[in-house]
């Protein structure tokens, strides 16, 4: 039956089906909005990741600075243990 007392008239009336109307409404509006992508998921994670790697690029640029100065200043880069050469199988002096 599809009249007014029909099964999906009464259908409709159920809380479960205003419910789930109502959460696929909210997923519809989400999905479809492009410009509040803040908080999707993947913007989230390319985020941290983004963030993660501009943390390592500036230590690398930090540690090839370091090496430039030591470079050009004639520094050695052995360790505090710089008192002998290195034998044949590259094993440091006690």
């Amino acid at each position: 039956m599809t009249g007014k007392e029909g099964a999906l008239s009464n259908h409709k009336q159920l809380q479960f089906h205003q419910a789930s109307a109502l959460r696929a409404c909210e997923f519809d509006s989400r999905a479809s909005d492009r410009g509040s992508r803040a908080n999707d998921v993947r913007s989230l994670s390319d985020s941290s990741r983004r963030k993660e790697a501009d943390q390592n690029r500036a230590f690398f640029f930090t540690l090839v600075d370091i090496l430039m100065t030591c470079a050009r200043q004639d520094i050695a880069l052995r360790g505090h243990r710089d008192d002998g050469a290195i034998d044949g199988d590259a094993v440091e002096p006690e």
